[in-house]
């Protein structure tokens, strides 16, 4: 029985894979945010998704569950992550305290003057951090625009320190060349991770969180 599971799983990945094609990779604004001590990524392009019901169907049961609880926040803010994203990332990544901080990041054609003028209909002000405007949302999360179409978010202090990255306070994940050159080998594929720690690997299809 285990053994006809198995073969059922291989399938089913098998078609999710084939169904899909021409991925995005991350646009700069995304990759200028993710700090150089990262430790995991994982990129999901919604675009190929949308091109196969079969794959949308097999999303629910493949996708990590750190995506999902993403997915939920940018629903909480009017944005439908299976119409008006094409990709979402989430970034894992080590502090200079020792812990670990996360943040997600969605590219799309929804509109940032839609989306803050719903914000501010909403009475939901902003907390200004340098020159960006990080606007609270459900789930103790926290979201501030990139640019008209790529949308930063998570814990306010995983936000703060993607910012500082950006601005060029701190490094960002283009001088880990390590990470760098696995993403490169990686990032044609509809859903793909990569993670760095000891045993570092690579996978095209990450089904776990």
């Amino acid at each position: 029985m285990r053994a006809v599971k198995a073969c059922i799983t291989c399938v089913m990945l098998a078609v999710f894979l084939a169904a899909m094609a021409n991925a995005m990779p991350l646009n700069s604004s995304a990759r200028s945010v993710i700090p150089a001590e990262l430790q995991q990524l994982i990129s999901v392009d919604y675009r190929a998704l949308k091109d196969s019901a079969t794959a949308m169907q097999l999303k629910q049961q493949l996708m990590p569950d750190n995506i999902k609880e993403f997915e939920t926040a940018l629903k909480g803010v009017g944005i439908d992550p299976d119409k008006d994203v094409d990709t979402l990332a989430f970034a894992a990544f080590r502090t200079a305290k020792g812990g670990t901080k996360a943040v997600g990041v969605a590219a799309g054609p929804f509109a940032m003057k839609t989306v803050v003028k719903k914000m501010t209909l909403r009475k939901i002000k902003p907390t200004k951090y340098r020159t960006s405007s990080i606007y609270p949302m459900d789930g103790g999360m926290m979201m501030c625009f990139l640019d008209d179409s790529t949308l930063l978010f998570g814990e306010m202090a995983a936000v703060k320190l993607a910012l500082d990255t950006r601005d060029g306070l701190t490094l960002s994940m283009d001088t880990n060349s390590t990470m760098s050159d696995m993403m490169s080998d990686v990032d044609s594929g509809p859903v793909w991770s990569i993670l760095d720690q000891q045993g570092t690997q690579n996978v095209m299809l990450s089904t776990s969180p």
